[in-house]
């Protein structure tokens, strides 16, 4: 009779441990995909703010979502809906726009026409507190 019971002991562990493994993998990858999320769309709002300068408003935010949908789906196979990658692409701008009135002292984004022509123009991060050339954030985000 205590095999019996030994055993019931057994299989009810063991699952009670694959349970919570499967419960800890799963918060684990939405933390990871969460965490991706974001990131890409910091790095495409820092790149669309250098891109696209002559767009403002709803044509940025398009460009953004496209190329942060695009890189999502296409590099880690992550869905996301419009809704949230909107919240995520106007938390990247309110980060893009701190850190850029903090390191600069300017209300806006605008460098002045002869230090853009004379060096590459270096927009602010918020992730690290540096900042980045064009061509640095084109590399970040197709380095894969």
């Amino acid at each position: 009779m205590s095999d019996y019971i030994y055993q019931i002991l057994l299989a009810a562990f063991l699952l009670i441990a694959a349970f919570l493994g499967m419960q800890a993998k799963r918060l684990y990858k939405q933390y990871v995909t969460t965490e991706t999320k974001e990131k890409v769309c910091r790095s495409v709002v820092r790149f669309v703010e250098q891109i696209y300068v002559d767009l403002h408003g709803p044509e940025k935010l398009r460009q953004a979502m496209a190329r942060a949908s695009e890189i999502l789906k296409q590099e880690y196979g992550i869905t996301i809906s419009d809704t949230e990658l909107v919240t995520l692409i106007e938390a990247a701008v309110n980060e893009f726009n701190n850190a850029f009135r903090k390191n600069s002292g300017q209300g806006k984004h605008e460098a002045p026409a002869a230090a853009a022509a004379a060096e590459p123009v270096r927009i602010p991060d918020p992730e690290t507190g540096g900042t980045a050339t064009q061509d640095e954030i084109i590399a970040e985000l197709f380095a894969k």
